[in-house]
């Protein structure tokens, strides 16, 4: 194989693999492939390196849904005349510093599971969309 031949064909083989790893990502974990599939749906023909701002816009919405309900969950608890209020508020102000770190750090593991590929930002944003997304579900529950 000569050099314009590799050049032809490694956009193909990357978006190959890169959709073989959202595949197996979904398998495990539905929303992050499910993140990923729209943003190469709605990009259509596009170069690539859009998936990532369409990745981004996806994050800031379902971040503004997180902070709505964390600001819920906050009212709810104030609402309530208990000598327990108090530390319920500052469990939940510490839950939700720790929700970040550990998000930050698990969506960062799994991108470095490509090894510095060039999906390994999208990686990260879809996991941190859905490490968000099931955030907010989980205020929203209890």
């Amino acid at each position: 194989m000569n050099i314009n031949n590799m050049k032809k064909t490694m956009p193909i083989i990357f978006t190959t693999l890169l959709l073989s790893y959202s595949s197996m990502l979904f398998a495990a974990n539905g929303n992050i492939a499910n993140s990923l599939a729209q943003c190469y749906q709605e990009i259509g023909d596009n170069p690539r390196t859009q998936i990532a701002d369409c990745l981004k816009v996806k994050l800031v919405v379902a971040e503004k849904n997180m902070n709505e309900s964390l600001l819920k969950a906050r009212e709810s608890l104030a609402a309530v005349d208990s000598s327990a209020t108090k530390p319920a508020l500052e469990s939940l102000a510490t839950s939700q510093k720790d929700f970040i770190v550990y998000r930050n750090s698990e969506c960062q593991r799994q991108s470095d599971t490509l090894l510095g590929g060039s999906g390994a930002g999208d990686i990260y944003l879809a996991c941190q969309i859905e490490q968000t997304e099931m955030r907010t579900k989980t205020l929203q529950e209890k």
